[in-house]
């Protein structure tokens, strides 16, 4: 088993190499990229660098984004159920108060003053109902 890697990670497969491989050869490759390596034996080579392993993520995530699918094999992916939501629906609608029951607002207090009506005394209205 060859194994072609930048020159800087030699010394950590070397390491590796002794601990349990037995049948490696490690050899520096200035073409490759640290962090990935390219593997030969007698009957196969593996591309393991790291713009092969980048260009694949790039195709699988594409590929999910646009829908579509290189096997047609391939079964899509199943989504889990979207969760409940935060707020409970209520049960009966809520009654809305009636135009009499509504204190006036701001806007109403300005205009009954802009009007020269004077300012609507809330209180007194309050005591009459």
């Amino acid at each position: 088993i060859r194994i072609f890697v930048n020159p800087a990670d030699v010394a950590v497969l070397n390491e590796a190499k002794e601990n349990n491989g037995d049948h490696w050869r490690v050899l520096p490759d200035e073409a490759l990229t640290r962090g990935g390596c390219r593997i030969e034996t007698e009957q196969s080579a593996v591309d393991y660098t790291v713009e092969s392993r980048f260009t694949a993520m790039l195709e699988q995530v594409l590929s999910r984004e646009l829908g579509q699918t290189h096997d047609s094999n391939e079964l899509p992916e199943e989504f889990e159920p979207a969760p409940q939501p935060l707020v409970k629906r209520v049960a009966e609608p809520v009654a809305m108060p009636s135009e009499e029951e509504v204190e006036p607002g701001l806007l109403e207090q300005v205009e009954s003053l802009r009007s020269g009506q004077g300012a609507i005394d809330v209180a007194s209205e309050q005591s009459e109902n």
